[in-house]
């Protein structure tokens, strides 16, 4: 085709291309999510829970998961035609690759319209790579730009992405000494054998390997469910390590958290104010407003509603109408 019909079709029909394709990944999403429950309640007729049979449901919903597949090809196939070579430059636009790749595979594997289940489609590779379909729900997120609290909280989140990762290097730093500190003092407890069995089990299911008790410093940190595995140690182990757990979350669950949780308002708000999107639709609608009282004066000034006002009643009525329209000149520079 032409530049022209391709300049045609960016200007006109591509800008609803976006919204057209967040409506399908939603409606695919909800397709996926009942599939999801019919699989599990063909699950329960084998373990006997049920006796219902799903299986002709299934198929008539592996057969709409193939007309979406057909979708994606052909929105797939019209953004390369509409972007060329930029297309590729863009990694949200190769993960979709990848999506629309998968979901051939699937539909070719699972023959949807044959009506006869393939054995392969048992394999766990293929389980694995049909979960993984469930990441085109991300695609949501393009269609957020047009809403403009959702483009907001999209925009925040890439912001504090960076401070996201050095916190939780820095937690991970005294995640891993408290791990270190309470795995190696609680040994000598798990080898003793003067202590119950089932204490001695206890403490080493949360602090006995390098692992569990990383996880279980993770589950203080974050979970706020501290008391469950602080309490038992300092009351069947020994008091002492109660000045651990109070220096721990006092500093690092009550204190560092709540710095944390300033500075991604900070991010938020910082992204909220350098939007550039969002700040042109703001100064459109502001510029709407005031030209809407600009209206309002002037039809004010014209009593005779003949559509035009002379310079003797310009000054006589501008003078009371000013203040109360709350005229801003800044707004049209």
């Amino acid at each position: 085709m032409s530049d022209d019909s391709n300049h045609w079709f960016r200007c006109t029909i591509f800008p609803w291309l976006d919204y057209v394709a967040g409506i399908a990944v939603l409606l695919n999403t909800i397709l996926m999510l009942a599939q999801l429950e019919l699989d599990g309640r063909a699950a329960a007729v084998v373990l006997g829970l049920e006796s219902r049979d799903f299986t002709h449901t299934l198929q008539v919903m592996q057969g709409f998961e193939a007309s979406f597949v057909f979708f994606y090809i052909v929105e797939l196939l019209l953004r390369i035609w509409v972007e060329r070579l930029s297309f590729f430059k863009d990694v949200p636009n190769l993960f979709d690759c990848g999506l629309v790749i998968l979901g051939i595979v699937d539909v070719v594997v699972s023959s949807p319209f044959d009506g006869v289940k393939s054995p392969v489609e048992d394999q766990p590779s293929l389980k694995l790579m049909r979960s993984l379909k469930s990441m085109r729900a991300l695609r949501l997120v393009r269609t957020f730009r047009f809403v403009r609290g959702l483009r907001l909280l999209v925009t925040a989140c890439k912001c504090f992405i960076p401070s996201l990762f050095w916190s939780m290097v820095l937690l991970a730093v005294f995640m891993t000494m408290g791990a270190l500190t309470l795995g190696t003092t609680l040994q000598t407890f798990i080898t003793d054998d003067a202590v119950e069995l089932d204490a001695k089990l206890w403490v080493w299911s949360r602090y006995g390997t390098a692992f569990r008790a990383i996880y279980t410093m993770y589950e203080v940190t974050f979970a706020g469910n501290w008391p469950t595995n602080a309490r038992p140690v300092i009351e069947s182990v020994n008091p002492l390590f109660a000045i651990f757990y109070i220096g721990y979350i006092t500093v690092i669950v009550f204190a560092l958290i709540r710095v944390i949780s300033a500075l991604f308002l900070k991010d938020t708000l910082d992204a909220a104010q350098s939007d550039a999107d969002l700040a042109v639709v703001d100064k459109k609608e502001r510029r709407r407003v005031y030209v809407t009282k600009l209206e309002a004066l002037f039809e004010a000034i014209d009593t005779k509603k003949s559509g035009m006002i002379n310079e003797k009643q310009l000054s006589q009525i501008t003078r009371c109408r000013m203040s109360t329209l709350t005229l801003r000149l800044w707004a049209w520079m």
